[in-house]
């Protein structure tokens, strides 16, 4: 079994992750081995417990033989680190286990006993499946399991024919033999299935530790853009208008004249060095709560995507931790409508829902694609923003859905438990506003 997509950044996530796969696998190939000397246990107890009706001396040895085989797959599984029960290893149990056991069983004249004495033949067969089930490959434990069911039929029948047959006994042991091997395939998958699920979540959160790192350096690099290029080249402009007011005579025209350039260039710079402060955290979520910080964000992510926007907010505050992640969600969001929606219409609604806080953000534009709704997808395409703020909610106790809008556009709707409970805070503001594109 191989779990792996090309989303990896690295060879080291990579190995990281195959090294989780293998280590499920060593473990269950052990338990296999572990299991495997309990039956050579059973089969020696049998042996002094029921003596074998033919061939006392030749049973011992094939079980001894069976004993060293169990020993020398023990010593295999423990100490080898490489690629454990794969190649030829993989079919050990039809192809060894189960032989060894049907010829001890010949050998020593179980399927020939008249009285149906001892009980080891059916239930050697019950432990094939068992033993190939915890190899995580479920067609195995099906082959293995219905190798053993018609070994046990065929030999049991033939054997008493001239015994004193006993269909119903034969059947009915058949059948149970049937039974657990459907049962063994079902626990089979489900290993696999929850190994699939580990190596898969592994990845992934490979993949989004490697794509935040990158996201915290695009996220740098844009702020570095933007200092640059606003409130950088306004302070520079300020600077060369007072280098032109310093040799600007003082009863001269243009002394006031470059001074207020310089005035205007540095007002300029105070206004983008408070947006940029604000965007990254705005001092109202401290000083007023997470409503009015998100009915200001909204209403700037309108001016700059051109839309329309509505806000509108039953609570406050859901406290101080739940505030930061709403905020968070809540920009991560309107910036996916701003960059990507073309929506002409916006609608965030923050509301309390018992215990819960319910962020939702709506809006009527071109809609994700058709079957990328789950955050998973999103992940999976390069979008990182979602992702990482989908782990921020699940880790504060939260959920995050997106699902299409009525009659077109997205829906993001997030839960957040409030950090206490709230009283008093039916202190509401709602707010219609408009921006135009810059």
């Amino acid at each position: 079994m191989r779990i792996w997509s090309p989303g990896i950044p690295d060879a080291a996530d990579r190995d990281a992750v195959e090294e989780i796969l293998r280590a499920h696998q060593r473990r269950a190939v052990r338990v296999q081995a572990a299991l495997r000397v309990s039956v050579v246990v059973v089969a020696f107890a049998v042996i002094l417990l029921i003596r074998p009706r033919e061939h006392l001396w030749a049973t011992v040895a094939l079980t001894t033989l069976y004993a060293a085989w169990s020993a020398a797959m023990m010593a295999v599984t423990w100490h080898e680190e490489g690629r454990v029960g794969r190649g030829p290893l993989a079919y050990a149990v039809p192809l060894v286990d189960l032989p060894l056991l049907t010829v001890i069983l010949i050998v020593s004249g179980d399927f020939t006993d008249p009285s149906w004495s001892s009980p080891f033949s059916e239930d050697a067969f019950v432990f094939i499946p068992l033993l190939a089930a915890f190899q995580l490959r479920p067609w195995i434990t099906a082959l293995s399991g219905a190798a053993a069911t018609l070994t046990y039929a065929v030999a049991s029948g033939l054997g008493h024919l001239h015994a004193n047959p006993d269909l119903q006994f034969t059947v009915g042991h058949a059948l149970f033999i049937a039974m657990i091997s459907i049962a063994s395939v079902v626990l089979s998958l489900i290993q696999q299935s929850r190994v699939a699920m580990i190596t898969e979540l592994a990845r992934q959160r490979s993949e989004l530790l490697a794509r935040t790192v990158a996201a915290g350096d695009r996220e740098r690099r844009d702020l570095a853009e933007a200092l640059h290029d606003g409130p950088l080249q306004n302070v520079l402009a300020a600077r060369l208008d007072l280098d032109e007011a310093r040799g600007t005579p003082p009863d001269g025209g243009g002394l006031a004249e470059a001074l207020g350039r310089a005035e205007g260039a540095l007002r300029d710079a105070a206004r983008q060095l408070r947006s940029s402060v604000t965007e990254l955290h705005p001092a109202v979520l401290e000083r007023a709560g997470v409503a009015r910080a998100l009915e200001e964000l909204a209403q700037r992510s309108a001016r700059r995507g051109g839309f329309e926007v509505r806000f509108t907010s039953d609570v406050t505050t859901a406290g101080r931790e739940a505030d930061r992640v709403l905020y968070q969600c809540g920009r991560e969001l309107l910036v996916n409508v701003v960059r990507h929606a073309e929506a002409a219409h916006v609608e965030v609604l923050l509301t309390l829902a018992g215990p819960v806080a319910v962020l939702e953000v709506r809006d009527d534009g071109v809609g994700l694609p058709s079957g990328h709704l789950a955050l998973g997808d999103r992940l999976a395409d390069g979008h990182i923003g979602l992702a990482a703020q989908r782990v921020r909610v699940e880790e504060a106790g939260g959920t995050m859905v997106l699902t299409a809008n009525t009659p077109k556009g997205t829906a993001a709707r997030i839960t957040l438990p409030l950090d206490r409970p709230r009283s008093g805070d039916g202190a509401g503001s709602g707010s219609a506003g408009a921006g135009n594109g810059r």
